[in-house]
């Protein structure tokens, strides 16, 4: 048979273009516009949510994009946590979070405010109470440290990526902290090959 392949025990057929082309008319022919239009609209919503929040909290970025949620999920996630700033925004320890970015993860970290990522994480999941909680934990002397960290860390790497001659990058399975540390520690010893 030369109109077909077998790979892994599955059968797979050579397309024609005569039948590559029905199925585009088929899909093009069946498109809901108005799923289409909603859906555009709700990536907008979402869109001006973040906003709103970025403006009420001061945060850098936010990022909800890991959940996989849809966008007009994501924007009552988002719409909920601006109703807390409302609320709530006499208990909390700072009026910006700048330069912290705000992540909302369903995974589970040590430590919800990293003050060497600059990350402060929430889990869609958790009560509004809860958020309230970590977002409390944010002090002015974090966002300090987090301001100081950021400076060495750009520090170091210019002395290590000086050193070696190449651009170093944190990868993403790296933690925040650790990577500070890695850094920290080859920026002194380049200090010492220099000397």
């Amino acid at each position: 048979q030369g109109s077909s392949l077998l790979f892994g025990g599955h059968h797979h057929h050579k397309k024609t273009p005569n039948s590559t082309n029905r199925n585009v008319i088929h899909f093009l022919n069946n498109l809901d516009y108005d799923h289409i239009k909603q859906r555009k609209l709700d990536r907008i919503n979402a869109t001006a949510a973040v906003l709103v929040a970025r403006r009420a909290f001061q945060f850098s970025a936010i990022d909800g994009t890991g959940l996989g949620w849809s966008s007009a999920s994501l924007a009552i996630t988002i719409s909920r946590l601006t109703d807390l700033h409302e609320e709530h925004r006499a208990k909390l320890g700072v009026t910006s979070f700048y330069p912290f970015r705000l992540v909302l993860t369903s995974d589970e970290f040590q430590s919800r405010v990293d003050l060497f990522g600059g990350v402060v994480r929430l889990n869609p999941a958790a009560t509004v109470v809860q958020w309230l909680g970590v977002l409390m934990d944010v002090t002015t002397e974090d966002v300090r440290i987090l301001k100081e960290n950021q400076r060495l860390l750009k520090r170091y790497g210019k002395i290590v990526e000086d050193a070696l001659g190449v651009r170093v990058v944190k990868g993403h399975t790296c933690e925040s902290e650790e990577y500070y540390r890695c850094m920290e520690r080859l920026a002194m010893e380049s200090r010492r090959w220099d000397d």
